[in-house]
């Protein structure tokens, strides 16, 4: 076991943590807020996956029931309807935009990546593809380089 996974100890924030629970890989997401060094666990980075889509989606259906299904914008392109939801999304995505970058960039460091590796998202479908395939895959040994 590595340190990080010692029972009845707190596991070190320089370390990743594996088999993290929802509540641990939320914790450390946002208390290693603009982080880049180090590695990511599986469980770190799929956590806060699922919590960032979920919460979005909640966030989307709550802006289309407020808008009654309308688009907010008119034909002339002024606001016709004030949509609060879309708002408090916005500000949401923005909070954790750099927080979701820097999990990202220390989960390809555990699969023994480099974090620059994020950016195969921009070739379209073939690069979210490949990134799924690393973000998905075992922690490599070579990873510790990043530590």
């Amino acid at each position: 076991m590595t340190p990080a996974t010692t029972p009845g100890s707190t596991p070190s924030l320089d370390l990743p943590l594996y088999g993290a629970s929802w509540y641990e890989a939320m914790r450390r997401f946002f208390l290693k807020y603009a982080t880049f060094r180090g590695r990511a666990s599986r469980s770190e980075f799929w956590w806060w996956a699922l919590t960032g889509f979920v919460a979005s989606n909640v966030l989307d259906i709550l802006s289309g029931l407020s808008t009654g299904g309308r688009d907010p914008l008119d034909i002339a392109g002024s606001f016709a309807v004030v949509d609060v939801w879309s708002g408090i999304s916005a500000v949401a995505q923005l909070a954790v935009f750099i927080p979701s970058l820097a999990v990202s960039w220390r989960r390809l460091h555990d699969v023994d990546r480099s974090g620059t590796w994020i950016f195969i998202n921009f070739i379209p479908l073939l690069g979210q593809i490949v990134y799924l395939v690393m973000t998905a895959s075992r922690s490599r040994p070579g990873g510790v380089r990043f530590d």
